[in-house]
């Protein structure tokens, strides 16, 4: 029973570090994904910062399919599975860490769509209606987050609306 618990715990570590990574969208040769990372990153210069957060305007809707996918972040129930089995084996201290790493990519991502949706602004609108479905069935933890970036995007199209309408109006 040992053996085989070892050999599903070494089968799944191995299929997880050896997935292949989800397409994204690129610009300039970088992946979505990395130009968030260094506009997250407070440790970098303003202005790498900037061009980051250009390169994801950029990419513009073309985004909102990953960061959409990345919102709606759920542990893999496999992975709950496993931990559980871990910890029947009186692996606590290891059922932790794996927790803690089998959860932090898709944890990180969730942070990084959010910042995303953030950037892109009133960009984002055709996400707002799926943003608020995502938020209104998730835990407490990140509907709050979810709903928040719904208003967000949701406020800059209004006001970008408003906005329009003037300028007809001067015009």
């Amino acid at each position: 029973m040992l053996i085989a618990s070892a050999a599903v715990i070494l089968i799944t570590i191995l299929t997880v570090a050896l997935w292949p990574d989800d397409s994204q969208p690129k610009h300039q040769g970088r992946k979505l994904s990395q130009w968030l990372e260094i506009a997250n990153n407070a440790d970098l210069a303003n202005s790498t910062r900037i061009e980051a957060e250009r390169a994801v305007r950029t990419i513009g809707t073309n985004a909102l399919p990953v960061l959409v996918k990345w919102v709606d972040y759920a542990p893999a129930a496999w992975k709950l599975k496993l931990v559980r089995r871990v910890r029947k084996l009186k692996f606590s201290d290891l059922a932790d860490h794996m927790q803690t790493w089998l959860t932090a990519r898709d944890e990180r991502r969730f942070s990084l769509a959010i910042r995303g949706f953030y950037l892109l602004g009133p960009v984002a609108q055709p996400a707002v209606t799926r943003l608020k479905e995502i938020g209104s069935n998730k835990n407490a933890d990140y509907s709050g987050e979810i709903l928040q970036v719904a208003r967000f995007v949701q406020v800059g199209v209004e006001s970008e609306a408003r906005r329009t309408a003037a300028r007809k109006l001067q015009d």
